[in-house]
């Protein structure tokens, strides 16, 4: 095995990334954000699905590309989840025909593990 430095590793890269987000998404890629509950993740994946799909700047960074959006609301509740979406949409944030949603009740929370058992 022959090892080299990182940069030379880097000097040896050529070639563009084809960024969504530059520089946090490339084509293909995935996003993860993890943090205490209540801090504020949901508002921030939020304003990120708007950004997205709209090309308005996320964080003062340039949308390269914008497209649909799926969007997982997995750990709160429904009417929770709606408030703030009202709270958004106040806010100059419109819910999108671009952003996707599970179809669920008003009442309900999505339960990843019950659906995934129905493509099992």
């Amino acid at each position: 095995m022959r090892f080299r430095s990182t940069a030379d590793f880097l000097a040896s890269q050529h070639g563009s990334f084809p960024w969504i987000l530059d520089p946090f998404a490339v084509t293909g890629s995935c996003l993860l954000f993890y943090g205490r509950q209540g801090i504020g993740k949901s508002s921030l994946l939020w304003q990120l699905a708007h950004s997205l799909t709209t090309g308005v700047p996320w964080l003062g960074h340039p949308v390269q590309r914008t497209g649909p959006v799926i969007y997982l609301n997995l750990d709160m509740p429904s009417l929770e989840f709606r408030r703030m979406l009202e709270r958004a949409a106040e806010a100059g944030m419109p819910p999108s025909a671009s952003i996707l949603m599970p179809e669920i009740g008003d009442t309900e929370s999505f339960d990843i593990l019950g659906q995934w058992q129905d493509f099992v």
